[in-house]
């Protein structure tokens, strides 16, 4: 986020209050694609509209910048980002899955 290249603090969404960030929206923009690399809020505020009015205020500014959509990747474990994000209007296009397995000293041959 802060390379030279990419860096934009006005794709920077930030919700202040008292002197205190409770919620952020940071985005990118690629040629014909809004990205929002973050989005998050304070925990206590959570299901308050923090969230999505940052999300809109982005979908705005990408909007008024005349690129044509947005995108973000979210942790397949959270069903709660995916209902938030479909409320938001976006639709999943693809899923990766992870795979992993811990290495203990019996597994090395």
């Amino acid at each position: 986020m802060m390379n030279p290249d990419l860096f934009e603090p006005e794709l920077w969404f930030l919700a202040i209050t008292e002197g205190n960030v409770i919620g952020v929206c940071l985005c990118v923009e690629y040629s014909d694609l809004g990205w929002i690399r973050q989005l998050g809020v304070q925990e206590d505020l959570r299901r308050k509209g923090v969230g999505t009015v940052r999300l809109n205020i982005a979908f705005n500014e990408f909007k008024r910048r005349c690129v044509s959509k947005a995108g973000l990747s979210v942790v397949s474990d959270r069903p709660s980002a995916y209902t938030f994000y479909q409320k938001a209007g976006m639709y999943p296009v693809r899923q990766y899955d992870e795979y992993k397995k811990p290495l203990a000293d019996s597994d090395i041959k």
